[in-house]
């Protein structure tokens, strides 16, 4: 979690995994764009990888519905249209450092290996307790990741994976879903940290 945002709620910061390319599913087109969307309406930055495919439909759907769009993307690569701030890294791993920092939670869309790369990091790093346990999210829109989570239940099964994967990736099927994961992770956080702070007031 960003120190800057540990006590202001109404200014989280969404990181969204997905494809560069828009795939041969129109549906995984317009998943993205409500994703981006609903992050912008619940007053919520994105930040993504600043590419074309889904990348660039989540940033347009954000953009569109009156968000602010962070893009960290690699020299050498062209940033999409929606972008109100850009980085550039040189490096997969220099990209994936930088939003890692920036992120209050973190989305994964369809896409190719660079996206499973990318969530299969988070997912890790947030079981070695690595990173600031914040929500980590699948969007298994239509089953696409299917096989991807059965794979990590029989990595758990067979004794690879020592607790539930719940505790460090969550599947959802849509959208809405993702930002109900989001918005009641923080809701009980915040109501953690007040309970917190009345009980060291009065120690």
């Amino acid at each position: 979690m960003n120190e800057a945002q540990l006590h202001d709620l109404e200014n989280l910061t969404v990181v969204v995994f997905a494809g560069a390319h828009y795939g041969n599913n129109p549906d995984h087109q317009y998943v993205a764009y409500e994703m981006g969307k609903l992050i912008a309406e619940a007053g919520y930055e994105l930040a993504n990888g600043a590419g074309d495919g889904l990348m660039e439909e989540v940033s347009k759907g954000a953009k569109e519905a009156g968000g602010k769009v962070f893009g960290v993307g690699l020299k050498g690569f062209t940033p999409n249209q929606y972008l109100d701030v850009y980085h550039e890294r040189v490096g997969i791993h220099s990209r994936q450092s930088y939003l890692f920092s920036k992120g209050d939670a973190f989305i994964c869309l369809p896409g190719g290996m660079g996206t499973l790369y990318e969530i299969m990091e988070i997912s890790e790093l947030k079981k070695l307790a690595e990173v600031e346990p914040e929500p980590v999210i699948i969007i298994n829109h239509e089953g696409f990741y299917d096989d991807y989570k059965h794979q990590l239940e029989r990595m758990r099964s067979t004794g690879f994976i020592p607790n539930s994967i719940e505790q460090f990736v969550e599947f959802v099927s849509t959208p809405a879903e993702a930002m109900e994961v989001i918005n009641n992770f923080y809701k009980k956080w915040e109501q953690q940290t007040k309970t917190e702070s009345a009980n060291n007031s009065t120690t």
